[in-house]
């Protein structure tokens, strides 16, 4: 990873201006390069300070792969993390999936998902605060952004196929929630019954479970490609506030 030491932010602050959140604000550069800049919040300073985080994110560089948009150069200023870059991906987040989207089109290179995801489990990283804007959409391909709430596990302490298992179900469970736009605090109830048993079981790593998933809303559609609205018009029977996570995985 490279460390840029004691430089100041304000000229990055000149760029576009592509995103923000609770903790920092995102400008692309002239290179199509992101600049996550930190806030001066106290909060902020105070978490970006502590030496765990520092080590974490000046060694997420080697999860970097075509799906995991990575930090590639940090900046920090006194010690702490100010910011970092990592590559611009031209897509939107999942949020904002068109219900005009096809399901074999969504799951077209989902086979690059699952391997670029076996890259950072072997790495021992597990994510977490994976959510829907945090996942980057277009033409059947996903992107990942923003790992400061992921971490490193021990060697020892899970299997690369039990890791690999765990971060494609966070991500699967959101894709299933913006198929089915359903909120967290809900779950999706189908006529039938054997499909809902079925995705309950359905494994997230394996091509050929996403593909009888595929095929299967395909059949209830009555419709070789369906679009979201579609399956959301002749698959869902109901919806009732519930914990989706703790039912589906």
């Amino acid at each position: 990873m490279e460390i840029i030491e004691n430089v100041s932010v304000k000229p990055y602050k000149t760029f576009k201006k592509v995103g923000s959140g609770d903790n920092a604000v995102c400008y692309l550069n002239k290179n199509n390069e992101v600049f996550k800049c930190y806030r001066n919040y106290k909060y902020v300073l105070d978490f970006t300070t502590k030496p765990s985080f520092i080590e974490k994110i000046e060694k997420l560089d080697v999860i970097a792969n075509d799906t995991y948009k990575a930090p590639k150069r940090v900046l920090k200023i006194d010690g702490r993390i100010a910011g970092y870059f990592c590559d611009y991906v031209n897509a939107k987040p999942l949020k904002n999936m068109k219900s005009s989207e096809k399901i074999y089109d969504i799951f077209s290179n989902y086979d690059k998902l699952v391997e670029d995801t076996k890259k950072i489990s072997i790495k021992n990283f597990r994510l977490r605060d994976i959510h829907e804007l945090n996942i980057l959409y277009k033409n059947g391909t996903f992107s990942i952004v923003d790992f400061d709430n992921g971490y490193f596990v021990n060697n020892n302490s899970e299997e690369m196929e039990d890791i690999t298992r765990k971060n494609m179900e966070r991500i699967f469970y959101e894709i299933v929630k913006k198929i089915f736009n359903v909120r967290v605090d809900q779950i999706p109830y189908f006529y039938d019954k054997k499909f809902e048993k079925f995705l309950h079981k359905l494994d997230p790593t394996n091509s050929d479970d996403i593909k009888k998933l595929c095929d299967w809303l395909s059949d209830m559609c009555d419709n070789a490609n369906p679009t979201l609205s579609s399956i959301r018009r002749n698959v869902l029977m109901k919806k009732e506030t519930d914990n989706y996570y703790n039912k589906y995985f």
